[in-house]
C-alpha cells in the first residue's frame, strides 16, 4: 500500500536527521479481518508503526482489535485489523521512517545507522515478556503479532537507559499465541572517518496522562533538536482502557485511548527521542604559564610551564625596565598533560639591574607554531 507522506528533517550539530512519516486510509467492514502493509520512501528503514482507529459507525471502537502490528522487513509496516462490529470501521495505516544515512555535511560526506533483531518471544496466555539490546543500543520497531486472534496490550514499552522493551498482555483470545519482536539502534553512526562519526543521543520522555470518559488524546514532545522515534505506552490491565493508535506530528507523538468509563485512569505515555552530537572534537596543542615565577641571585628564573601534548618549548622573559628586550632564556621537553619548572638563564646586559629591582615580567613560550604569553610576579 502506498500512502502519502510527509517529511521533515532535524538538524543536529551540523548531521541532520533525517525523518518522514506516510499513512494510508484503512476501512474495515463490519465483521471482517484485514491485513495491509505501508512502506517507507526509498533510503529510509521503519522505526514504528500502527493503526489509528479514527471512527466506527455507530460503533464501539473497543470492539475493533489490531491483531498484529510489526515490521515487514527492513521499511515496511504491516498491521491486521479485526473488526467485530456490525458496522465498518475506519483509520489510518501508520509507519514512521529514518534515513539510512544523515544529510551530508559541507564536506559531501554523511553518516550511516545500523541495526539488528531481538530474539523474538512470545506468550500463549495473559503476561509480560522483554527483549534485551546489546549494550550501546536502544530498541525500536516494536511489534507483535496474534494472527488474527483478538489480544489487548496493555504495555509496550522501549527503555533506551536499560536498553529493553517489554510487552503486557491484558487479554488473548484462546486458543492463540501472540509474538514480539523489536530492532536494536546502534548508538555509533559509522562514518567516512571514525573520529567523526557523531554519537546517537536517546533520551525517554514521559508523561502521565489522566484518560477521563470517551475518546482522549494527549500529545508527548520530543526536545528541540531530537525527532520522535519509539512510542511506548502503560495502563492498567484491568483499566478497560482501549488503545487506539498514535500519530507522529512534527516533534510530538499523539497518543489516542478510549475509556468506556466515568472514572478516569492514568496511562504512562513515553517517546524515546532520538538526536546526534557530534564526537568531541580532538583536542589541540596548548601552552600554560603559571603567573607566579621564581628568581635567585644566580641569574635564574624558573617559570612553570605545561602542554596539552608532549612539547619541546622555548621559553623567553621579558622585563619592563628593558622593554622588548629579551632578559633569559630557557628550554625544555615537556610531557603530555604535564607541567615543569623551565630555569631561564641571564641573557642580557640589563639582567643585574633588572634583578635587583623587577618584580614583574613578561614570559613568552613557544612550542612549534603554538604560543602563549603570561604577565607573571615573582615569589
Amino acid at each position: 500500500m502506498t500512502g502519502a507522506a510527509g517529511a521533515g528533517s532535524i538538524q543536529t550539530a551540523g548531521h541532520g536527521i533525517q525523518t518522514t512519516d506516510a499513512e494510508a486510509h484503512l476501512s474495515v467492514g463490519a465483521g471482517t479481518t484485514v491485513t495491509e502493509t505501508i512502506t517507507c520512501a526509498d533510503g529510509y528503514f521503519a522505526t514504528s508503526g500502527g493503526f489509528l482507529t479514527d471512527a466506527v459507525d455507530d460503533g464501539d471502537v473497543s470492539s475493533v482489535f489490531v491483531t498484529s502490528s510489526r515490521l515487514q522487513g527492513t521499511s515496511s509496516w504491516t498491521v491486521t485489523v479485526r473488526n467485530d462490529n456490525d458496522v465498518r470501521a475506519q483509520g489510518k495505516l501508520k509507519v514512521s521512517c529514518l534515513s539510512l544515512t544523515t544529510a551530508a555535511v559541507q564536506d559531501k560526506h554523511s553518516h550511516g545507522f545500523t541495526f539488528s533483531d531481538a530474539t523474538v518471544v512470545g506468550v500463549s496466555s495473559v503476561g509480560t515478556r522483554t527483549l534485551e539490546c546489546k549494550a550501546d543500543q536502544i530498541p525500536f520497531a516494536l511489534g507483535y503479532d496474534a494472527g488474527t486472534s483478538a489480544v489487548v496490550a496493555s504495555k509496550v514499552q522501549a527503555d533506551s537507559k536499560l536498553r529493553r522493551a517489554t510487552f503486557e498482555v491484558s487479554f488473548l483470545e484462546d486458543p492463540s499465541f501472540v509474538s514480539f519482536t523489536a530492532r536494536c539502534l546502534d548508538l555509533k553512526l559509522s562514518a567516512p572517518l571514525a573520529k567523526d562519526a557523531p554519537a546517537v543521543v536517546a533520551s525517554d520522555v514521559g508523561l502521565a496522562f489522566e484518560a477521563g470518559e470517551g475518546i482522549t488524546e494527549a500529545n508527548v514532545p520530543c526536545p528541540t533538536g531530537t525527532v520522535s522515534l519509539t512510542p511506548s505506552f502503560s495502563f492498567p490491565a484491568d483499566s478497560g482502557l482501549a488503545y487506539l493508535g498514535n500519530d507522529p506530528r512534527g516533534t510530538q507523538r499523539m497518543f489516542r485511548f478510549a475509556n468506556p468509563f466515568d472514572e478516569a485512569t492514568t496511562a504512562d505515555l513515553a517517546v524515546t527521542c532520538l538526536g546526534a552530537a557530534p564526537v568531541a572534537a580532538d583536542p589541540v596543542q596548548k601552552i600554560t604559564i603559571e603567573p607566579v615565577a621564581k628568581k635567585d641571585k644566580h641569574n635564574h628564573v624558573a617559570v612553570t610551564v605545561g602542554c596539552v601534548f608532549k612539547c619541546t618549548v622555548t621559553v623567553k622573559l621579558y622585563g619592563r625596565w628593558a622593554g622588548s628586550q629579551v632578559i633569559a632564556v630557557g628550554k625544555a621537553v615537556i610531557a603530555g598533560g604535564k607541567t615543569k619548572p623551565v630555569v631561564l638563564k641571564a641573557k642580557s646586559a640589563f639582567w643585574k639591574d633588572w634583578l635587583k629591582t623587577g618584580t614583574t615580567g613578561t614570559v613568552k613560550a613557544v612550542a612549534g607554531s603554538v604560543r602563549a604569553t603570561q604577565h607573571i610576579t615573582f615569589g
